[in-house]
């Protein structure tokens, strides 16, 4: 197996192959190309594996715990995560404007799977867990089992999971019995889908702009994009400042794009109880579709 570069310091990846039939160890090339995630884990109590038959997932092949590590193993697809795709490598060509309303109602439809099961897929869903194919296909991954990492995943969560986060570690540092990891965040199901649903107009902002939730390189005021593109995204003509410039034509926006600016301001919401549910964004998603479709 070949061993690849892992997005948590408490986790590997390896690519290898299997045989199709039998599932034994094949040569390199060989057969079925999988990938494992090995996960340091700190509690048996936080193990709670998932595995949802959709043809948007990756799917889950089989996992195993020996002692305090936990071994995924997953059906590998050709693509790269839609992070890299918006903003990490520069020499790509830029998705297109289709192609990003393709992407986010792929992930729309898979996350209204989940949420009709009263099922979140993530302890904080972002960007890097969106696979996308070569044909621009989206696919969720890692949802079974996946880590938080306060560095990146606070700029996708909603207000209130700093209040949960506060309360848990409160009765963490309280009461050894009530001990999990962060793995093992499991709130209310109807508190993470609403968290959830922030977090995915997060990523439908990243779309939007093409830019990093966070970067350190942008200018003061700028660095954290939500609180910089928030007062920008109820105007259709302030959109063009944060609107990832290769999708504009002759500085214009493309047709249905300050509709999806308002649906991010509604996903954005500081109120849980006030953010649309998948069903209304997967609508809006797909008008936004069928209007550049009869554009084009």
């Amino acid at each position: 197996m070949e061993e690849v570069l892992s997005p948590t310091v408490n986790e590997l990846i390896y690519i290898g192959w299997v045989d199709e039939r039998t599932s034994a160890p094949t040569k390199c090339g060989i057969g079925l190309p999988i990938y494992v995630r090995k996960i340091v884990i700190l509690s048996q109590k936080v193990i709670k594996l998932k595995n949802f038959n959709h043809p948007k997932f990756v799917k889950l092949l089989g996992y195993c715990c020996n002692k305090e590590e936990l071994f995924c193993v997953y059906e590998f697809i050709h693509g790269k995560s839609l992070d890299k795709y918006l903003y990490r490598e520069q020499a790509t060509t830029s998705l297109s404007w289709v192609a990003r309303l393709n992407i986010a109602i792929g992930v729309a439809e898979s996350l209204l799977y989940l949420h009709k099961r009263n099922q979140a897929a993530y302890s904080q869903f972002k960007t890097s867990h969106i696979l996308v194919d070569t044909d621009f296909n989206a696919r969720l991954s890692d949802f079974s089992f996946v880590s938080y990492s306060f560095q990146i995943d606070r700029y996708y969560a909603a207000p209130e999971w700093f209040r949960y986060l506060a309360d848990r570690f409160d009765r963490l540092f309280r009461d050894e019995d009530t001990f999990v990891s962060l793995h093992g965040l499991s709130p209310a199901d109807d508190f993470a889908m609403k968290n959830e649903i922030y977090a995915f107009g997060v990523v439908l902002l990243e779309i939007l702009t093409g830019m990093m939730v966070y970067d350190e390189e942008r200018p003061l005021g700028k660095k954290n994009l939500v609180e910089w593109a928030m007062p920008l995204l109820a105007d259709e003509v302030n959109l063009r400042m944060i609107m990832d410039p290769q999708l504009q034509h002759n500085g214009c926006p493309p047709k249905g794009a300050f509709k999806l600016a308002q649906l991010v301001l509604n996903c954005l919401h500081g109120k849980k109880d006030e953010r649309p549910s998948m069903e209304e964004i997967l609508l809006v998603l797909n008008q936004c579709y069928q209007e550049e479709i009869k554009r084009v």
